[in-house]
């Protein structure tokens, strides 16, 4: 009963969108090519350095993205549990400041956090927020290599806000924690194992 009510429940929403955008399929193809394009030409490098900004193994060695009708104007999310990420497919930045090669670089970082090298220090019900939260200074980090962006409380709170739409009277505070507990983490050398559980306890 529970299955059947289900498939209705799935084929009432398909319906919904079918009807609402009814070139769907057409329009992604188009969608896909700019960012593609502007994936090929800086996503690789910036993987690569944030690799270097994390450890050795971090980053996963394959992912699946989807990329998906816009809805919101500029989503996406690492579902760290079956390696894949979704992007809705904008043709063009949300903020320049923060272009979409580099949300999409900040969710496929996020995909191995799931390893229990990783998430055995950190309560199931908090690794997703962490991860996400974690991958934040440290997709800045690696920009800011290639002057693509700046790793500073400002970008923190301008990602906060657009990537995980942060409430406001958050963003201060959050973006502030993650700075320290970069900082900490940094000068201190600790394994990412043990950072991601001291990041834990700080949000806690």
């Amino acid at each position: 009963h529970g299955v059947s009510q289900l498939s209705a429940a799935i084929s009432r929403c398909e319906a919904i969108v079918r009807r609402r955008f009814p070139r769907m399929l057409e329009e992604l193809a188009l969608r896909c090519g700019p960012l593609q394009l502007a994936w090929e030409a800086r996503g690789p490098g910036l993987l690569y350095l944030l690799g270097e900004a994390t450890e050795p193994g971090f980053i996963a060695e394959s992912a699946t993205v989807l990329l998906v009708q816009p809805v919101v104007g500029g989503d996406g999310m690492a579902h760290i549990t079956t390696n894949r990420v979704h992007l809705e497919a904008l043709l063009t930045d949300v903020d320049n400041r923060l272009p979409e090669t580099l949300r999409l670089a900040w969710l496929l970082g996020q995909l191995n956090l799931d390893r229990p090298l990783y998430s055995e220090n950190v309560h199931g019900h908090a690794l997703a927020e962490v991860a996400e939260l974690a991958l934040l200074p440290a997709i800045l980090a690696a920009a800011e290599n290639v002057q693509l962006a700046q790793l500073d409380a400002f970008s923190l709170q301008l990602a906060l806000a657009l990537w995980l739409r942060t409430p406001a009277v958050r963003l201060e505070e959050l973006a502030n924690i993650l700075l320290a507990w970069w900082e900490t983490a940094n000068e201190s050398q600790w394994p990412w194992n043990t950072s991601l559980a001291g990041l834990s306890k700080m949000l806690a």
